[in-house]
């Protein structure tokens, strides 16, 4: 994460998250219990300029903190679909 945004970028992700995630999703709550783990990867549909990398992170590690986050291009990376 940027040092000299980090503090900018975990204020944006809190108020993102408590908007769009609230107190959690309930049905989730109830399916999957808590030591499931998942993996995931964020695929592009079309050619893109890669960005917001940062928030990303910060988003997954707010929700998380043992969360690990690969990034396999740097911000700004022209990448094909």
């Amino acid at each position: 994460m940027t040092r000299n945004f980090s503090h900018i970028i975990m204020a944006a992700v809190r108020l993102a998250l408590k908007e769009d995630a609230g107190n959690g999703d309930i049905t989730t709550r109830l399916l999957v219990p808590p030591a499931v783990k998942a993996q995931a990867l964020i695929v592009a549909r079309e050619p893109c300029v890669v960005c917001g990398l940062d928030f990303a992170a910060a988003a997954f590690r707010a929700l998380d903190g043992a969360v690990s986050f690969s990034r396999l291009v740097p911000d700004g990376t022209k990448i094909a679909a």
